[in-house]
């Protein structure tokens, strides 16, 4: 009888001591969890998509079904740009687009100049173009971005 006892309690710290385990295991997980959130939030950049000088937005999608949607009126161009200031976009050490353009997006602000967003796999080129239609190499970047965040966008 005295033998039982000592074999429960045997068993009983064993579990004690594997749910401890488990215990620092998941609190290790989600501690390296939360700093590559932190850290991916340190490296994302957001994009300027200011409703109130946006005059105009066009999405086309080349790939499988050719799609055009434009956007004139001030609500849709609210909505689709409040959804678009959520997008991260990541820095890219590329110095151009891997493959060829299968959606562009194009912003034209009430100055004149415009926005010109060509997404092609999972990398953006951002383009800036003035109103007098000069664009420069410095105002080109790619990015990483994630191009199921965009299709929900225009759905």
């Amino acid at each position: 009888m005295e033998n039982l006892r000592e074999i429960e309690l045997a068993i009983g710290k064993l579990r004690g001591n594997s749910m401890k385990r488990i215990c620092k295991l998941l609190i290790i997980i989600c501690t390296i969890c939360f700093m590559a959130i932190v850290l991916s939030n340190c490296f994302s950049h957001y994009e300027s998509f200011n409703y109130s000088e946006i005059k105009g937005i066009q999405y086309i999608q080349y790939l499988g079904e050719y799609e055009v949607k434009e956007y004139v009126d001030y609500e849709d161009i609210k909505n689709v740009s409040q959804k678009l200031q959520k997008l991260r976009f990541y820095p890219s050490k590329n110095q151009k687009l891997q493959e060829s353009p299968t959606a562009s997006l194009y912003i034209l602000y009430m100055n004149g100049s415009k926005k010109i967003v060509k997404i092609a796999g999972m990398m953006a080129l951002i383009k800036n173009v003035t109103s007098n239609n000069g664009t420069s190499e410095v105002n080109e970047s790619i990015y990483y971005i994630n191009p199921i965040s965009i299709k929900a966008i225009f759905q």
